[in-house]
């Protein structure tokens, strides 16, 4: 019996290990990969906070990855096509791993599960959640690295601590570090079934990533490769009345996920 094609799709959270996911994803002979890794093209359209990811005009290179994603967010059948075309006997995985995706609704991804299904796709969603305090400090340096501050750092911060103490406290942050409606929206929309929700400090482990690996239909990976990628350059500089104010803003996502996901008692800074 063919195996049945199937859409990965991506729900967070950033600086959770998605960019390991993606290389892992592309060396299976089983994977069909597009030409981005991200395509930002329901947060560009459903969230006012990443309307940036929107595309003012179509580019003339016609080779220009952004062609393709410029006529997603304005022909949403496009998107869907787009990936159908990807599939064949021998790829019949495809994904969009867009760690901004964390913040869609229900509505939102029932809508792409449904586009897929009439063309015979199945939806599969990842979610990878880390530490909430160890993701914010990633998340603070990695944009002071690349000079970003379109996502709650002001760009008169002269300091890691500085940025620290304004981006846990930006919108920005509280969209990426809602794990609670992620994983909830997800499971509402496709059914705990077909939900993965790995645990970042947990997942480069062997056996976890045969578990990822089955779950997406990608089993089994030519190599099992641990090293984390895409790593950040963190400031060496100790923060712990900023670290203490942030595990108190989002003691409610901790709690969430001791109860829902009891591993990270064990794994994770609060306990």
């Amino acid at each position: 019996m063919p195996k049945r094609n199937t859409f990965i799709l991506c729900l967070g959270h950033q600086r959770c290990g998605t960019t390991w996911l993606h290389k892992h994803f592309v060396q299976s002979y089983h994977f069909a990969a597009g030409v981005l890794k991200e395509y930002h093209i329901w947060d560009a359209l459903d969230l006012d906070l990443l309307n940036e990811h929107k595309l003012a005009s179509l580019p003339d290179d016609e080779t220009d990855p952004n062609h393709i994603r410029y006529q997603m967010q304005n022909d949403p059948n496009f998107y869907f096509d787009y990936f159908a075309s990807l599939l064949s006997k021998e790829k019949n995985i495809t994904a969009d791993i867009t760690p901004s995706y964390s913040s869609l609704s229900v509505d939102r991804i029932r809508d792409i599960r449904k586009n897929f299904a009439s063309r015979n796709i199945k939806v599969k969603a990842v979610i990878i959640l880390r530490d909430p305090l160890d993701r914010i400090k990633s998340a603070t340096s990695f944009n002071l690295n690349r000079n970003n501050y379109r996502e709650g750092i002001p760009s008169s911060v002269d300091s890691f601590e500085k940025a620290l103490n304004c981006y846990y406290q930006s919108e920005h942050c509280e969209k990426r570090t809602n794990y609670h409606w992620s994983v909830e929206n997800a499971r509402k929309a496709l059914g705990a079934k077909n939900v993965y929700v790995a645990i970042y400090e947990s997942m480069f482990k062997n056996e976890k990533i045969d578990e990822l690996s089955q779950f997406c239909g990608v089993y089994p990976f030519k190599a099992k490769k641990g090293r984390k990628v895409n790593q950040t350059k963190r400031e060496q500089i100790e923060t712990p009345e900023i670290d203490a104010r942030i595990i108190e803003r989002f003691q409610s996502t901790y709690d969430y996920c001791f109860k829902i996901f009891p591993e990270t008692k064990n794994l994770w800074s609060v306990t």
